[in-house]
């Protein structure tokens, strides 16, 4: 009875935690389906929408000001990637590369730019604090570039209002001012002491020690590459070779080889003027029965003894 109690139980718990996933991820599809900012904002028939505005719209000579572009598009029928915003903002200038966000909302992406002015020449410079000491400079617009999906380039021609600059000095520092030897706003001339984020000695053996790691690295690297400079040893004459052959065929006791050598051994020796030793070498070498050992071991003694002391072959006196 306890068994069927406690398997009923474990059934009920079962279904409870199931029911409450599948709420759960019912409200989950509920909540990304009604979140604010996936829904696709209104879009003109064209599929694009701009504005350009300036902030703010009265400053001080040589104080900051930002242009601001907010494109509005259709991703079916532009690609994003491809949007540039162009604008000539003479007198000013930008101070720093445009810094561009992109957000999609639905089917429709939103691109903003935004771009850093600022002018510190005579063109931006007002007038007299005392004759008014303000200005207005008409700044031209912005073009903005996009591709279409099906082909072509969308251009569109956004307005900039025109900015109106006052000069720092109020009329009281004007006067002030007359007849001053030097004017109420200057700096210094002097120049800072230099810093260095590195010690330049420090640099310098940080540098040292970094060229001879990489030169060590790169010898062992490349060590097998490099030219070897061995001694070799001085070639041999034919008489050396001739006696070499001898010793060799004895050593492997091949006697077609061995009366081979031995010819080969009389004539060097006859050409050197080892006549005798020829001789000796030319009886071995025709004898009937195989060249005996012994004998041929003696006549290669011989001849080496020649050989150690003459010179390049040749017997000695």
């Amino acid at each position: 009875m306890s068994r069927i109690l406690g398997n009923r139980r474990v059934r009920t718990i079962a279904i409870v935690a199931g029911g409450a996933i599948v709420a759960a991820g019912i409200i989950a599809v509920l909540v990304v389906v009604t979140v604010p900012g996936t829904r696709t904002p209104p879009l003109p028939p064209s599929g694009i929408v701009a504005t350009a505005t300036l902030t703010p719209r009265a400053a001080l000579f040589g104080d900051t000001v930002t242009t601001r572009v907010d494109v509005l598009l259709d991703r079916r029928k532009f690609d994003p990637s491809t949007l540039s915003v162009d604008g000539n903002f003479s007198p000013y200038a930008a101070t720093s590369d445009p810094i561009v966000t992109r957000h999609d909302l639905g089917r429709a992406t939103r691109v903003i730019t935004l771009v850093r002015l600022s002018c510190l020449s005579r063109a931006c410079l007002p007038p007299n604090p005392l004759t008014g000491g303000r200005m207005t400079i008409p700044l031209r617009g912005v073009t903005v570039s996009v591709t279409k999906r099906g082909g072509g380039t969308q251009l569109l021609q956004l307005p900039l209002p025109d900015l109106e600059v006052a000069s720092r000095m109020s009329p009281q520092d004007v006067i002030a001012s007359s007849g001053a030897r030097a004017p109420p706003f200057h700096v210094s001339t002097t120049t800072p002491p230099v810093s260095y984020a590195v010690s330049p000695t420090l640099a310098f053996w940080l540098l040292l020690v970094a060229a001879v790691v990489l030169f060590a690295v790169a010898a062992l690297l490349g060590r097998k590459y490099f030219p070897r400079f061995e001694r070799r040893a001085a070639p041999r004459s034919p008489l050396e070779r001739a006696l070499a052959l001898v010793e060799e065929a004895r050593r492997q006791g091949l006697e077609p080889e061995q009366r081979k050598a031995l010819e080969r051994l009389a004539d060097e020796l006859r050409l050197t003027g080892s006549s005798g030793l020829a001789t000796s070498a030319e009886v071995l070498a025709w004898s009937e029965e195989e060249p005996p050992s012994p004998e041929t071991g003696e006549l290669a003694g011989r001849v080496r003894a020649t050989l150690n002391g003459g010179s390049n072959g040749a017997a000695a006196s």
